[in-house]
């Protein structure tokens, strides 16, 4: 029962952190600023990544995760999964990225967990007190 609950707590957490399409696409904004080499680049990123990325992605909702795919005019598709707030691409692989998304979606499932137990803890002295 225990697991399941904790399961249950889980797919919560998930639902509740997956990334809408408004999220990746600041990502997306975000990541071309920082790889940007001048204050130039920097600027046209600033101005022109958000609806840049918003009409080459299109979105698909699976509620406890989403996935994006990017079609470049060059036809190229690059495709990222969505989760727990975070952002891990598919097909091409960034080491950097997937590291640091691994750790995000450890660091929330294992607080997750310690507010589960906090949870249970709770109720075991509420049902003593009674």
């Amino acid at each position: 029962m225990k697991r399941l609950i904790i399961f249950i707590g889980l797919l919560i957490i998930m639902a509740i952190t997956n990334p809408s399409k408004a999220d990746f696409v600041s990502w997306v904004e975000e990541k071309g600023i920082e790889q940007s080499d001048n204050i130039i680049e920097k600027g046209i990123t600033y101005f022109a990544a958000e609806a840049w990325a918003d009409s080459l992605t299109h979105a698909n909702d699976y509620i406890i995760f989403s996935t994006y795919t990017m079609l470049m005019p060059d036809g190229q598709e690059f495709t990222f999964l969505g989760a727990c707030n975070d952002f891990l691409p598919i097909g091409h692989f960034d080491v950097d990225t997937i590291v640091s998304s691994i750790l995000t979606f450890v660091g929330v499932i294992f607080i997750a967990l310690i507010l589960l137990r906090i949870i249970r803890n709770i109720g075991k002295q509420k049902r003593q007190d009674n």
